[in-house]
């Protein structure tokens, strides 16, 4: 299969998962990076970070987006701090950049919540306005967290909220929520998630394919705006076509990849196995990062399987 190339980059997006012990899911048996296959070891701060920049310089490798999960600080204090140093140390990089930012590959950070953030910024990481764009899953819709989104979005960095969409409520309280999230310019846009199963877990089709139907209706629903983006995996099933390949469908393996806490890799960030073992440092990562090329996710994921169902 060939690589896709995009905006003349080798990747369009890349995602580094840096930890898998993050404070509040210890014992999950739902998070999908505790489902990972994988081994215990986790590569070290430092060599995470000469990943982001090697993609970040745009010269050896590059991608147009570096995703980086940036989670709960976990429980344990040195563990804590590794993230603090590589969320910091990442932030600081870009702020020495003197690229135009439209020559940059924008830096994307997940969190959480709000608060999430301001732990963050209690051990001293201030430099988030550096940032292309910030997500977070959960809104408290407080006064305070407000006044921490508008100085973030008056700096330029566009506020995102990761929206699943529940199908065990109805339509129209999914539709209420992303309607209230919308008025509330709280946020720039929404991102709406399809409730999914990690590639290689059991299911139930029918199940699932209620699931993608429900998600149908809901879309269909929408107010008319341009302030909410589709899950990437939906329009996948939506779209996918054997003869237009990637191009019409799921770009996992090919110009997409998910880099884990002890450097393997795998195209989908919901695959529970790795399409690679481990690394040790940055180039082991890399070296991983061709490999998952040879593979394409989309084939032992169930949503292909429901394409001709």
């Amino acid at each position: 299969m060939k690589k896709l190339l995009i905006k003349g980059r080798d990747i369009n997006a890349l995602f580094i998962q840096p930890t898998r012990y993050c404070k509040g899911c210890d014992h999950s048996n739902t998070c999908y990076v505790k489902l990972h296959q994988s081994t215990d070891n986790q590569i070290h701060w430092l060599d995470q970070l000469e990943l982001f920049r090697k993609f970040y310089d745009d010269k050896e490798v590059s991608a147009n987006q570096i995703t980086i999960s940036v989670d709960k600080l976990p429980k344990d204090e040195k563990l804590a701090n590794d993230m603090v140093c590589l969320v910091d140390s990442i932030l600081e990089y870009i702020h020495r950049d003197n690229r135009p930012k439209e020559e940059r590959p924008e830096v994307h950070f997940t969190l959480q919540s709000e608060k999430d953030l301001k732990e963050y910024t209690k051990h001293g990481v201030l430099l988030w306005s550096m940032l292309s764009l910030i997500s977070f899953s959960e809104l408290q819709y407080t006064e305070e967290e407000e006044n921490y989104f508008r100085a973030l979005k008056a700096a330029g960095v566009i506020i995102n909220y990761n929206l699943m969409v529940n199908p065990r409520i109805s339509v129209q309280e999914n539709i209420n929520k992303i309607v209230f999230a919308l008025v509330s310019n709280y946020v720039d846009q929404i991102y709406l998630v399809l409730e999914k199963k990690p590639i290689g877990s059991a299911i139930d089709k029918a199940t699932e394919k209620e699931n993608l139907l429900f998600f149908g209706r809901v879309i269909k629903a929408l107010p008319k705006t341009n302030k909410v983006f589709i899950d990437r995996c939906f329009q996948c099933y939506e779209d996918y076509d054997d003869t237009l390949g990637c191009s019409g469908g799921c770009h996992s393996n090919v110009s997409t990849f998910q880099v884990w806490p002890d450097g393997s890799v795998s195209g989908c960030a919901y695959a529970i196995s790795p399409n690679t073992g481990p690394a040790t440092n940055a180039e082991g990562i890399l070296t991983n990062i061709r490999d998952a090329q040879r593979y394409y996710d989309w084939e032992r994921c169930y949503l292909s399987h429901l394409v001709d169902d």
